[in-house]
C-alpha cells in the first residue's frame, strides 16, 4: 500500500504526524516528522508530509497551488492560531476569482463551513476558533 500521513496522540498531549505504510497486514512507520502542540504546528507538519508524499508528482494546471500559498513558498508557524488555515482559504478564494464578491461576512460564513460543515448558527462558534470575529 502507498504511503499515508498518520496523526497519533502522545503521552504528553502533543499530536504525533508520521508517514506510515501497510506491509503484509502490518502498519511500519516509514519517518516520523515531529510532534505538534497547536493547531498551526500541525498545519505546518501536515503540509510537509503532503509535500513529501506528493514530491515530484505534477499539480494538474488549474492555475492554482493545492495548499493557497505560492509555489516554493515555506510554511511558517506563526503565533496566531489558524492564521496558516485562514490565509490558504482567503489565497484560493482570490485565486478562484471570488474576491469580486466584497462581502467579509460571506467569506467567514464560506471559511467556516468548509473547516467544519456545519448549521448556519453553529458557523458562528468556528468563525471565533478560527480568530476571523
Amino acid at each position: 500500500m502507498s504511503p499515508y500521513l498518520r496523526k497519533v496522540k502522545t503521552r504528553s498531549g502533543a499530536t504525533a504526524v508520521q508517514i506510515v505504510e501497510k506491509r503484509h497486514g502490518q502498519r511500519v512507520i516509514v519517518e516520523h516528522l515531529g510532534s505538534a502542540h497547536t493547531d498551526a504546528e500541525l498545519a505546518a507538519l501536515m503540509r510537509a508530509g503532503h509535500d513529501k508524499l506528493h514530491a515530484g508528482q505534477p499539480a494538474l494546471a488549474l492555475g492554482i497551488d493545492p495548499h493557497g500559498a505560492p509555489v516554493g513558498a515555506v510554511a511558517v508557524v506563526a503565533g496566531t492560531r489558524s492564521k496558516l488555515l485562514t490565509d490558504a482559504i482567503r489565497a484560493s478564494w482570490g485565486r478562484l476569482g471570488f474576491t469580486v464578491i466584497d462581502d467579509e461576512a460571506f467569506f467567514q460564513l464560506v471559511a467556516a463551513r468548509l473547516v467544519e460543515p456545519t448549521s448556519k448558527r453553529d458557523s458562528i462558534r468556528v468563525i471565533n476558533q478560527l480568530g476571523m470575529h
